[in-house]
């Protein structure tokens, strides 16, 4: 098994910004299919103490955005997020 970590300065509170910054890392990277990935914690807002501007709920656009890379690289990614209470 292929274990890579992938790190980068967090635009702050950007998301948008930072998935370009994300996904353009890792398509650049070469992997193999089926390598693991992780993903800095916070990775798509930076350590942001604003919870209720940046949390999300279940299905949000960060699990969206990791779902959708991880299946077009062919690879297992993980990215910590702040999620939204119940």
């Amino acid at each position: 098994m292929h274990v890579a970590a992938c790190q980068f300065d967090p635009a702050w509170e950007d998301k948008r910004a930072n998935f370009a910054r994300a996904g353009a890392l890792l398509r650049s990277a070469g992997l193999p299919r089926g390598a693991f990935v992780a993903l800095p914690e916070m990775f798509a807002t930076g350590f942001s103490m604003n919870a209720a501007g940046i949390a999300e709920g279940e299905g949000g656009e960060t699990e969206a955005f990791l779902s959708a890379l991880a299946r077009e690289l062919g690879i297992y990614l993980v990215g910590g997020l702040v999620r939204a209470g119940r």
